[in-house]
C-alpha cells in the first residue's frame, strides 16, 4: 500500500506554519502586496489538496488499526501485523494529525466515518475486557485507539467530537463500569479515562430514568466518587470531568435524589478542611464544577443553592497561594459569580416568542372551497 502519509508528510507542521498565514482574514490587508497575498491563496489551496491525498491514507489506516485490534490474527490488514507495527502506525498518524492544528476544520470531512468507527471498535474491546481483563494486549488495543481520538479532541476540540459519540441506552454501564475499574494513578489509562469521561458526558443525556438502566443499583454513586477524584488532575482531565460531571448531576432524577445537594455539602467540607482546602487543584477542580453546573443547569433547580454557594463558596477566605499564583483561580471564581448572578435574574419572557397558533384543516379546506368558487 502506498502510503502517502510518510516520509514528506512527516514534517508537514513547519510547512503548514507557512501555509496558514493568511487563513482567516476577511479583509483585505492595504499593507500586504496583492501578489503576496494571491501566493497565500495558492498555498492554502496546495494545503487542501494535501489534504485530500492524505485523506485516503487515514482513512484506510485507521481501518486497519481498528481490524487488527478486534482480531489481531485477521488477514485483511496487509501491513500491521504485530503489536509494534500497530503502535508505529499509530504514531504516524499523531503526527498527521497534530500537523493539522492551525487548520482543525479540514478534518471535519472524516470525522463522522472515524469516530464512530472507533468508538464502534473500542465497544467490543470494553465487553471482552470486563469478561476477562488479564489479556493485556487488549488493553493496548484499546489504549492506542483513545490516544488517536484524544488527539483529535486536542486538535478539534471536544465539542465537535462528542457529538458523533454512540448515545445507545445498551452501552451505558458497559462504559462506565470499564471507567470505574480504570486506575486512578496509572499514567498509561490517561487517554483512556479522558475518552471515557467525554463519553459519559453525552450518556448522561439519555431521556430514561437511570434506575432503569443501572442493573447493579450503585453505578451512578460510584461514577461520581470517580470523577470527584478526576477533578484534582492538574491536566484537561479536570476540565472534561467538571463538564461530565455537571451533565449527570443536573439531571431531574439525580436531583430528586438529591445528588446535586449531596454534592454541594461535598464541596463546602473540602473548602473549610484545611488539610484539602491547601491543594490547589482540588479546589481550582471544584469551582469548575460548580461553574460547569450553573452554565448547564435550569435556575429552577439551582436557585435553592445560590445561597449556600454565596456564604461559603464565593466569600470562603481561601489560600493565598490559590488566589495570588493561579490566574487561572481567579478567572474561574469570576465566571462562578457571573453565572450564580445569571441565576438570580429574573426571567424577562418575551411576548412575541411564545404566540400558538392553532389551525384547523376543516378551515383550512373552506378557505381553498372558497378559493375554487371564485375562480
Amino acid at each position: 500500500m502506498d502510503y502517502y502519509l510518510e516520509n514528506e508528510s512527516m514534517g508537514m507542521l513547519e510547512k503548514n506554519k507557512a501555509l496558514f498565514a493568511s487563513i482567516g482574514s476577511t479583509f483585505q490587508n492595504p499593507m500586504v502586496d496583492p501578489r503576496e497575498e494571491h501566493e497565500h491563496q495558492i498555498d492554502t489551496f496546495k494545503m487542501y489538496s494535501s489534504f485530500l491525498k492524505e485523506k485516503d491514507g487515514l482513512l484506510k489506516i485507521i481501518d486497519e488499526i481498528c481490524k487488527y485490534s478486534v482480531d489481531p490474527n485477521t488477514k485483511e490488514t496487509k501491513t500491521i501485523t504485530s503489536l509494534q507495527s500497530l503502535i508505529e502506525y499509530k504514531n504516524r498518524t499523531i503526527m498527521i494529525l497534530t500537523s493539522y492544528q492551525e487548520q482543525p476544520g479540514l478534518l471535519d470531512p472524516i470525522l463522522p466515518i472515524i469516530i464512530p468507527q472507533m468508538t464502534s471498535t473500542s465497544l467490543k474491546l470494553i465487553e471482552i475486557a470486563l469478561k476477562d481483563d488479564s489479556n493485556k494486549n487488549n488493553f493496548e488495543f484499546i489504549t492506542c485507539i483513545y490516544q488517536i481520538i484524544y488527539i483529535i479532541c486536542k486538535v478539534r476540540g471536544f465539542s465537535p467530537i462528542a457529538k458523533f459519540f454512540s448515545s445507545e441506552v445498551s452501552i451505558f454501564e458497559n462504559v462506565i463500569l470499564f471507567l470505574v475499574k480504570q486506575p486512578y494513578e496509572n499514567v498509561n489509562s490517561w487517554y483512556v479515562n479522558y475518552v471515557l469521561v467525554l463519553w459519559t458526558s453525552i450518556l448522561a443525556m439519555v431521556p430514561f430514568d437511570i434506575d432503569t438502566i443501572d442493573t447493579q443499583g450503585e453505578l451512578i454513586n460510584k461514577l461520581i466518587e470517580y470523577l470527584k477524584q478526576e477533578l484534582t488532575r492538574s491536566t484537561n482531565l479536570r476540565i472534561i470531568t467538571a463538564y461530565a460531571i455537571s451533565k449527570f448531576l443536573t439531571r431531574p432524577d439525580l436531583i430528586k435524589k438529591k445528588h446535586l445537594e449531596n454534592y454541594f455539602n461535598y464541596c463546602t467540607s473540602v473548602l473549610f478542611d484545611k488539610e484539602q482546602n491547601y491543594d490547589i487543584f482540588k479546589v481550582l477542580g471544584i469551582v469548575l464544577s460548580l461553574c460547569e453546573i450553573f452554565k448547564n443547569g435550569l435556575p429552577k433547580d439551582l436557585i435553592s443553592f445560590v445561597d449556600p454557594v454565596i456564604n461559603k463558596i464565593l466569600t470562603f477566605n481561601y489560600p493565598e497561594k490559590a488566589i495570588l499564583n493561579s490566574g487561572v483561580f481567579r478567572k474561574t471564581m469570576t465566571k462562578l459569580i457571573q453565572r450564580v448572578g445569571l441565576v438570580l435574574l429574573k426571567p424577562r419572557p418575551q411576548t412575541w416568542r411564545y404566540h400558538m397558533n392553532v389551525k384547523k384543516m376543516l378551515d383550512k379546506t373552506n378557505n381553498e372551497d372558497k378559493n375554487e368558487s371564485k375562480i
